[in-house]
């Protein structure tokens, strides 16, 4: 079982390589799963489960860890539970946090291996996305590396975790990080301008958990249930849609989403 979350694309197109080296069809989160964890069931009779999302701030996606917290997981005894995350530049200590995690919900853990990919955090200030020519190398050396980590997954044995965690690791993700979740992960700061908003509603029919409803003039709203993915601002054709003053004449990342539209 592969099964992936993906805000921008990047896991999306990595979960689709990795499929295809190991014989897997990724499985995408759903919305009804990542709005409603508690009733969530996650079956599978393999041994061996992958679970594939982006590095949130040095760490596990808040969406992801309650999803895992909260679902009725049905895995055999002897299955191995495998994380692999992209990230723009490096992950903190994700992989300490992944294996926390399971030792909570009492599942076996494998190793932890994470892929490069364009940056696509531009809510605060010194982040933005990549220059072209950055993101076309990372995305370039993207697919060797999913290749290596397949042969990895695949041999099944223990291994040790290939993470990059970047320079002050415990800073990013013990300090950091719950800073980031407390006051980095609300919907509320979203605004559209209305001059540029053409109300096309691509923004409302692409949020990966229906988060994103239009208003009186069929202008998009955000509700509380919102992953910060940011792929509403992201795919918005216009640049309409800005996160408070942070993402102000900051680029957009489509690559793999204008591919899926």
């Amino acid at each position: 079982m592969l099964l992936y979350f993906s805000g921008t694309g990047n896991t999306r197109y990595c979960a689709e390589l990795l499929g295809k080296h190991i014989g897997e069809t990724p499985v995408e989160m759903t919305s009804a799963m990542l709005r409603q964890p508690a009733h969530a069931d996650i079956q599978s009779a393999d041994s061996r489960i992958i679970f594939m999302f982006p590095t949130y701030s040095w760490g596990i996606p808040p969406v992801v860890k309650r999803l895992i917290k909260k679902a009725r997981i049905h895995f055999p005894a002897d299955a191995v539970v495998w994380m692999v995350t992209t990230c723009g530049d490096d992950c903190g200590l994700i992989a300490a946090e992944w294996g926390s995690l399971m030792n909570e919900v009492r599942l076996k853990s494998g190793a932890c291996f994470s892929v490069q990919m364009p940056n696509t955090y531009v809510n605060m200030k010194g982040f933005d996305t990549d220059p072209e020519e950055l993101a076309k190398r990372k995305i370039e050396a993207a697919a060797p590396r999913v290749k290596a980590i397949a042969d990895a997954i695949a041999k099944g044995l223990p291994c040790a975790d290939e993470v990059v965690e970047g320079r002050h690791p415990w800073i990013k993700t013990n300090i950091i990080r719950p800073y980031f979740d407390r006051f980095c992960m609300s919907a509320r700061k979203f605004e559209v301008d209305a001059e540029r908003c053409n109300a096309c509603g691509l923004c409302m029919r692409s949020c990966p958990l229906e988060n994103i409803v239009p208003d009186t003039g069929m202008r998009p709203t955000w509700g509380p249930n919102c992953a910060l993915c940011m792929r509403c601002y992201h795919l918005c054709p216009n640049h309409a849609i800005n996160y408070g003053r942070e993402t102000e004449n900051k680029g957009q990342y489509r690559y793999f989403l204008s591919k899926r539209k």
